[in-house]
């Protein structure tokens, strides 16, 4: 007995050693990943294709969430309490982070935003997904491009260059081609809403991007939540009341997806 007490005890012993010794190793790893971290700069264009990259994963889901949310949930409850989450999400950055007001000459450019990215938008698409499949829908939104580039153009005086506009004609028919094909011979109702928040987004991207370099990227799509939420408020308030929130977990996990991942992309 005193003999295997005494060999478990020996054996902890050596165990203890081991982490003791082993600890500094793995602190000096840690603090070499910190330290090279720190020291790689990155240039602005790399670090905005990285974000690009990641709003790229964020919206390429937003369709099936979406989807998957207005299967037991109204799609205006949808589109529009996505917004109220994430305005209290937003609210809760910009107060913790100590954001400067926006000025009154930015107030409107501001509202567009609000309007196209966190009203036309998912309001439109949610009720899209009703009626069509996530996939089809995904094809259509693939105009979205053009679109922003159309808007950036109008409104902030962009200018890409030809082979852009040629891939963006040439795509964005495809996509009409395939809505009429699918629609058998026509363009659906639901291609339409789809359309409609397509232009609605577009609009919104090009006036965020003249104010990204004031305000800050993710600040101007937080200002235009916070901004927005007023209206929102008393039409989902009437909504949940008259539909109510009985949803299957899946729905809520969509719902979730599109309030916090897509809006604040």
């Amino acid at each position: 007995m005193l003999n295997s007490l005494r060999t478990e005890l020996l054996r902890s012993e050596v165990i203890w050693v081991r982490c003791a010794t082993a600890r500094p190793k793995l602190l000096n790893i840690g603090d070499s990943m910190i330290s090279y971290w720190k020291n790689l700069h990155l240039n602005s264009e790399t670090i905005g294709l990285v974000y690009g990259f990641l709003g790229v994963v964020g919206f390429s889901l937003t369709l099936p969430a979406t989807r998957a949310a207005v299967i037991d949930l109204d799609p205006l409850i949808v589109g529009l309490g996505r917004g109220l989450v994430a305005a209290i999400l937003a609210a809760f950055t910009l107060r913790i982070t100590h954001q400067p007001l926006p000025s009154k000459q930015q107030l409107g450019s501001l509202l567009v935003v609000g309007l196209g990215v966190v009203l036309g938008f998912p309001v439109l698409s949610a009720w899209a997904m009703q009626q069509v499949p996530a996939a089809h829908g995904a094809v259509v939104l693939g105009v979205l491009p053009l679109a922003t580039a159309i808007a950036g153009f109008l409104r902030a005086g962009d200018r890409p260059d030809f082979s852009f506009w040629i891939a963006s004609i040439v795509g964005s028919t495809t996509v009409v081609i395939f809505g009429i094909i699918t629609g058998a011979g026509q363009l659906q109702l639901a291609d339409l809403a789809l359309l409609g928040s397509v232009i609605a987004a577009a609009f919104g991207y090009a006036e965020g991007g003249r104010l990204a370099p004031i305000l800050g990227g993710w600040q101007v799509i937080s200002w235009a939540l916070v901004i927005v939420a007023p209206f929102e408020v008393l039409p989902t308030i009437f909504l949940v009341l008259k539909q109510g929130l009985i949803a299957s977990p899946i729905a809520w996990f969509g719902f979730a997806y599109v309030s916090v991942i897509r809006t604040k992309k």
